[in-house]
């Protein structure tokens, strides 16, 4: 045991949620996911009302495939802070795995009235909306995303298949898309088939 410098106060706290984020993982690990579970409601009691650290906590639980811990967690995350996009994607994502549409879908228009940007939103909205046969909508909400990320892959590769579909344009949208690839050194058999559709 040796002495601190004077006036310098042990460090006696430890990160508490870390150490109980690590205890759900080592309950999965062992296969007691029910002890995973169990912990994260407990959690849920306790954490802060802290939107940053009560995603990590919804993050967990996705990670751990405990789709009612996750979900109550971003419930919470919004709770603390109504305009977390990525606490709105991961509930719209979530109901959307579990094929409630609708559901996701209005996850995503509320995430969307605090990040009307979120190119991660868009594009799910837009999926979503040709699930549920709203393809109109879909296509426009596509279209919408192309003209605020016009560089991005994914959109640009979504746009260019919708275009496609349609006989509209998607020669350029494929050629605009072919050359973000090599701006981004992807493989050259990708830059190849995509430039193959257009």
């Amino acid at each position: 045991h040796s002495a601190l410098p004077s006036g310098q106060a042990p460090q006696l706290e430890p990160n508490l949620e870390g150490v109980r984020r690590r205890l759900v993982e080592i309950y999965v690990s062992e296969k007691t996911p029910e002890k995973a579970a169990d912990t994260l409601r407990a959690a849920a009691t306790i954490v802060p009302k802290d939107g940053a650290l009560r995603l990590r906590y919804a993050e967990l639980g996705e990670r751990l495939a405990l789709p009612a811990e996750a979900e109550r967690f971003y419930h919470l995350a919004l709770e603390a802070d109504g305009t977390l996009e990525p606490a709105h994607f991961g509930l719209a994502q979530l109901w959307a795995s579990q094929q409630q549409l609708q559901k996701s879908l209005d996850a995503a228009n509320r995430g969307l009235e605090s990040n009307a940007n979120s190119v991660r939103l868009l594009l799910l909205k837009a999926s979503l909306l040709s699930q549920l046969d709203r393809r109109l909508e879909s296509r426009q909400m596509l279209e919408e995303t192309f003209r605020i990320s016009p560089k991005d892959v994914q959109v640009l590769a979504q746009t260019a298949t919708m275009r496609d579909l349609h006989g509209d344009r998607a020669g350029e949208t494929y050629e605009a898309l072919a050359g973000t690839l090599v701006q981004q050194n992807a493989a050259q058999p990708v830059i190849k088939t995509t430039l193959e559709r257009g």
